[in-house]
């Protein structure tokens, strides 16, 4: 077989491999589709706030009812709930 041949034979095996169904795809098979809600959609609107002193900071943090540090870059207002993504896991019965 010729280097000619021989490389085409190898990039035949590879358009094969990635032909074929992966485990998971096998196993996603009437799944329905995932859609992702973006928050950064919802937004209405963003503002950023300076405050001269560290007791005007954290009178604001009090204010809204967050707990607020110096390393604090954003927040959502009311408080953003995040869900529990652990609970949301797909299980195969074997």
């Amino acid at each position: 077989m010729s280097l000619e041949e021989e490389q085409e034979h190898q990039q035949l095996e590879l358009f094969e491999l990635q032909a074929s169904p992966k485990e998971w795809e096998v196993e996603w098979q009437g799944m329905p589709e995932f859609e992702s809600e973006d928050q950064y959609e919802k937004i209405y609107q963003k503002i950023i706030i300076r405050f001269e002193t560290k007791e005007h900071f954290e009178a604001f943090a009090k204010l809204i009812g967050q707990n607020l540090t110096a390393k604090t870059q954003s927040i959502w207002y009311p408080k953003l709930i995040h869900k529990d993504w652990q609970k949301m896991r797909y299980f195969d019965e074997t």
